[in-house]
């Protein structure tokens, strides 16, 4: 694990069970190494235990302190890839927007 890097807390709006996965019992929650990377993804306890967002939603996630790094950890549910689709398709759209505008 890389000792600069420390998860961020994403159970305030975490708005979804596990339910839409085909394969739920198969994902892994808790505390995670990716890639030598620590991500935090929520546990079975809870109602409530990832963030979902669709293709059309917009999810606000403040970030209590200031950082020079943001890593993502997103899973893809629907895809063409293993069908012959392109790699390289654009499956997610980040906007950062800063606390000066």
């Amino acid at each position: 694990m890389h000792k600069d890097y420390e998860t961020l807390d994403l159970s305030g709006v975490f708005n979804s069970d596990l339910s839409f996965f085909e394969d739920a019992h198969e994902v892994e929650l808790g505390r995670r190494i990716l890639h030598g990377l620590p991500f935090a993804f929520g546990d079975r306890e809870s109602a409530a235990c990832v963030l979902r967002i669709g293709s059309a939603e917009t999810i606000r996630v403040p970030l209590p302190v200031r950082i020079d790094w943001l890593i993502f950890a997103h899973a893809v549910l629907e895809t063409d890839l293993f069908s012959g689709g392109a790699v390289g398709d654009v499956c997610a759209t980040y906007a950062l927007v800063f606390s000066d505008g």
